[in-house]
């Protein structure tokens, strides 16, 4: 690369033929921002390049020549890095070497009581309307955190309502029987009896 040249400079250096220098200076690509021109390069088989001084958001200096400011570079790294990051938190979370996690154990469980329709448990939630409203394992887990004890599983705080923000939590085995649905047999319908010993397998003998 040759020596830094004030942009008014360079355009008037002998040896850079008639192709005017387009000044970057201020323009964005991505996270960065051109600060000045800081000389040229010249590649193996002739040509020549603009190199440019870049600021990125995240505070770092960068040279970046012209065709990767058109093209792939839109900032130091650190764009990668975090996209990586964020990867690497999903599918560390979902996986480990002797299987899920049991975050995303109950992450993918109570998605599939609302939404899968062969699941064992769909009539109690899916079925009663209980919609799953995560959109992704990482939103959930921001709302809930880790599990504190083994003995801990997933809890809506308003029985009636859905898995979202605000209205689950990890509770222990007393505090889920406190919250548990109760309805007096007396005011089940018929007909709701009747679905609920199918769906238990038991047998409905005929009364008189």
């Amino acid at each position: 690369m040759s020596g830094s040249y004030m942009l008014d400079d360079v355009t008037k250096f002998k040896g850079w033929g008639e192709k005017p220098i387009t000044d970057l200076t201020c323009r964005r690509f991505g996270r960065l921002i051109v600060m000045w021109f800081i000389g040229r390069r010249q590649f193996d088989c002739g040509a020549y390049e603009t190199m440019w001084q870049c600021a990125c958001d995240c505070g770092n200096i960068l040279f970046v020549g012209r065709n990767n400011l058109n093209k792939a570079t839109k900032s130091c790294g650190c764009l990668n890095s975090e996209i990586s990051q964020k990867s690497n938190f999903k599918h560390g979370q979902s996986r480990r070497i002797t299987g899920l996690t049991t975050e995303y154990r109950s992450y993918s469980h109570a998605k599939a009581r609302c939404e899968n329709i062969t699941d064992a448990k769909y009539l109690d939630y899916g079925a009663r309307g209980i919609e799953f409203r995560f959109k992704s394992f990482s939103g959930f887990f921001d709302c809930v955190g880790k599990k504190p004890t083994p003995q801990h599983s997933i809890d809506r705080i308003n029985n009636n309502g859905h898995y979202e923000a605000g209205n689950v939590k990890w509770s222990t085995p007393k505090e889920q029987v406190n919250n548990r649905r109760l309805k007096r047999i007396e005011n089940f319908s018929n007909e709701e009896i009747q679905k609920e010993c199918v769906r238990r397998g038991w047998t409905i003998n005929a009364t008189v």
